[in-house]
């Protein structure tokens, strides 16, 4: 049979009569979402997923199922580029709970037990909030139930208090797995072991800061050029993707204050900045323009970000600053000597 998922959220309308999606290509294992008959009609279908988000449950013992298994969410947990998931708990029934039976099927007073077909249990899991956020804002990828080798998608989002209720083989290996930018993640909902792609859980960040030159522009007093560096360790960068195999990418953000009398400089970064550590070797790129600092509520800081590959296991990295710029004041080009360049290093910590 085709796959039937039925999604909790619209089992008014499946009730009502609404007829089910088209049916999905037998040629490929993944299939596209689709209804369950009404669970009053029979038995609960071999692939049978009911996601119920329309009500907060705040353990599977209130929904009617014996305790289950809880998992601690730090490990029970994936993240990717626009969406994380935590599993809080799990238990395996022969039936439904009679709380969510009634919850599902009380729009037409029917109170049948709902049971799967003989050599099948239904796997009970609840979500929970994960311990970090997605790595930046955007639509997640695909969600789906994977049971063996069979993928089942699901038609809604799982979230913190979702209730997700599997039909599978007795004992059968069964998996939430989330797909984004072409990599994989999984949660197994027997176990809470967590298969994530290869990167930093949690991402590192650091920051070397009190460094930058000290110049002397013609017919000036000496001026301080200060440069300030953040950096995080991060397995996926927006406009980047996922890092290479084995790696991680090294994203940074350069911030200058000029305090320069009207002296503006345009910083050659390929010259000027570089980054080491241990598999680590880089330079910077293109031109940062640090203007003369004007004080302002509303004015901030200039800043320059770039990213580069590094392994996966970095957590320090040695800044290198030797100024190479060309300065100017009021339009007019400005020489200027040089009385000293400071680097500074920065050692990674988990972010908070």
């Amino acid at each position: 049979m085709g796959n039937r998922i039925w999604s909790i959220a619209l089992v008014g309308l499946l009730l009502a009569g609404c007829s089910g999606p088209e049916k999905a290509s037998p040629a490929t294992a993944r299939k596209e979402p689709a209804a369950s008959p009404s669970p009053s009609e029979g038995p609960l279908a071999d692939d049978y997923v009911g996601v119920l988000n329309d009500h907060y449950v705040a353990d599977l013992g209130s929904s009617g199922a014996p305790k289950g298994t809880a998992f601690d969410p730090n490990v029970a947990s994936v993240r990717g580029p626009h969406y994380a998931v935590a599993l809080a708990e799990s238990v395996t029934v022969p039936e439904l709970p009679a709380v969510v039976t009634t919850r599902l099927t009380s729009e037409n007073g029917s109170r049948s037990t709902l049971r799967p077909n003989p050599g099948h249990e239904i796997l009970l899991a609840r979500f929970t909030k994960p311990p970090k956020s997605a790595l930046d804002k955007g639509s997640a990828g695909t969600l789906e139930v994977v049971v063996g080798d069979q993928r089942r998608p699901l038609a809604e989002p799982v979230t913190d208090g979702t209730l997700l209720a599997v039909s599978v083989p007795a004992g059968a290996p069964v998996s939430l797995q989330l797909t984004e930018d072409g990599r994989a993640q999984s949660i197994d909902l027997r176990t809470g072991s967590a298969g994530r792609v290869a990167g930093l859980y949690p991402i590192y960040v650091g920051r070397a800061d009190t460094m930058g030159s000290w110049i002397t522009p013609a017919g000036s007093d000496m001026i301080p050029l200060g440069i300030g560096v953040d950096f995080e360790l991060t397995p996926w960068v927006e406009g980047s993707g996922w890092a290479p195999a084995g790696q991680a990418w090294l994203w940074y953000e350069v911030s200058g204050v000029l305090y320069g009398d009207g002296v503006d400089c345009a910083i050659d970064m390929g010259r000027t900045f570089s980054l080491s550590g241990s598999g680590l070797k880089a330079n910077g790129a293109g031109t940062f323009t640090v203007p003369s600092f004007a004080p302002s509520t509303t004015s901030s800081a200039p800043t320059q970000d770039g990213v580069v590959a590094a392994p996966a296991n970095l957590r320090s990295v040695t800044v290198g600053w030797s100024l190479h710029a060309s300065c100017t004041k009021g339009g007019a080009p400005v020489k200027f000597s040089i009385r000293s360049n400071e680097g500074k290093s920065a050692t990674f910590k988990p972010e908070s």
